[in-house]
């Protein structure tokens, strides 16, 4: 029985991960008690902690992401109670009767809320509910309509649920205070992984009777390898198409 062949340097960083994952769901689905061999077993654990720590580095460079996002996304949204506030105070010395009587009650409306680019993400976006609720009252219809404000207001709502969003979907993991080199947590669980599957085929090799237990794990090895194989096959067949596609096209 064969290894199956996989360019495991080609999966992206996430697929690393869930490629080691997909080992382990195999080889648990087997059921065999791994400390038959302690030398192989010692080897897995070593595997299970090392993928561990691959997956805290990657959940750091998720919960960093999502904050960077949150950042660009609070900035947005703050950008749209400016262009608000900037739509009334056009309006402070119209001639018009009527929209200047509008722009005062307008103006009443948004003194409440001067400082809401300034406040945590928490109470902003309390603020900015109660803002875009004041907004809805049917006793404001007229002033939106006469001051051209129902594309500002509706900007601002848009990218507020846009943060709300995402802050509510967050990760839950707190970025902790610890550096993660990634590729050098890849490197160390991929090498680990490499001694695991040699090992196995090398007892395959070597053993005359009782190879049973290691051709079961073997048979799970390359379920998960075929896999991410066939992914990274789609992916090169796709990339050569693009290819062609680009050559005949010039």
């Amino acid at each position: 029985m064969k290894l199956h062949p996989i360019k495991a340097r080609n999966l992206r960083l996430a697929e690393v991960g869930q490629f080691i994952v997909r080992y382990f769901t195999d080889i648990d689905s087997l059921g065999l008690d791994l400390k038959k061999d302690i030398d192989f077993y010692t080897v897995h654990i070593e595997l299970k902690m090392r993928s561990n720590a691959y997956h805290d580095a990657m959940k750091q460079i998720k919960a960093m992401a999502e904050t960077k996002e949150l950042e660009m996304l609070d900035m947005q949204r703050d950008h749209m109670i400016t262009t608000l506030r900037r739509a009334v105070s056009v309006f402070e010395y119209s001639n018009n009767k009527d929209e200047k009587n509008a722009y005062q009650i307008a103006m009443i409306i948004m003194r409440s809320y001067t400082d809401l680019e300034s406040e945590n993400y928490e109470a902003e976006t309390f603020d900015i509910q109660k803002l875009l609720k004041e907004w809805s009252k049917p006793e404001n219809e007229e002033i939106i309509e006469k001051l051209e404000l129902l594309k500002h207001i509706g900007n601002l709502k848009n990218s507020a649920e846009a943060f709300d969003n995402l802050f509510n979907n967050r990760s839950t993991t707190t970025v902790r205070k610890v550096s993660y080199n990634t590729l050098a947590l890849k490197k160390q669980m991929m090498d680990s992984y490499g001694k695991l599957v040699h090992y196995v085929t090398g007892m395959i090799s070597v053993k005359s009777t009782d190879k049973d237990f290691y051709i079961q794990i073997l048979d799970a090895i390359n379920n998960g390898r075929k896999y991410f194989a066939d992914i990274l096959a789609r992916r090169k067949g796709i990339a050569r198409k693009d290819t062609a596609d680009t050559t005949r096209k010039e």
